[in-house]
């Protein structure tokens, strides 16, 4: 029986989840993922820089979860935020280089599982407020009922969405 990573690695967790004790199931975390752009991973006082300082990104590293190790796929923006939100490669998903945002996407894409349509599908409320530039960007997508890649007023628009949200539903 072949198979790939993905089967792999979810196979190789139901295991432990298997043979666990059942417990009662907690209210589902929220999730927010803050992606920075054109910054090294030097540059962060998270990440041990003492001569630049950086207190809100240190600050929501020590609240939250931070990667330890992580790299991307290619130096070019739109392929590797593509690889982060759908976990599979340029030649899979087709986003092969940066788009411009009024770029169409590519027809492979749209039928792409991503981290948005995963939490979706769990209950969560999710939204996006950044750069997209995976082609067709003043389009909704992937299950976020929310939305907003103008350059300008992102701060307040990811305010709006965070404040938007109920107690009862998490988001993402």
């Amino acid at each position: 029986m072949l198979l790939d990573r993905r089967e792999f690695l979810l196979g190789s967790l139901a295991f432990p989840c298997l043979s666990a004790q059942k417990k009662a199931p907690g209210a589902a975390p929220n999730v927010l993922l803050i992606v920075a752009g054109d910054i090294g991973s030097w540059v962060p006082g998270c990440y041990g820089n003492k001569d630049i300082r950086t207190p809100n990104i240190d600050l929501l590293a020590k609240a939250g979860t931070r990667f330890a190790n992580h790299f991307v796929y290619t130096p070019a923006s739109s392929p590797s935020r593509a690889t982060l939100f759908t976990g599979r490669l340029p030649n899979q998903h087709g986003i092969q280089d940066s788009l411009a945002p009024e770029a169409a996407q590519p027809p492979s894409f749209a039928n792409e599982i991503t981290i948005h349509d995963a939490l979706a599908a769990q209950g969560y409320d999710c939204g996006f407020v950044g750069k997209w530039h995976m082609g067709n960007d003043s389009t909704p997508q992937h299950h976020c009922g929310f939305w907003h890649t103008a350059p300008d007023g992102m701060d307040a628009k990811a305010a709006e969405f965070l404040e938007r949200q109920r107690r009862t539903s998490p988001f993402s």
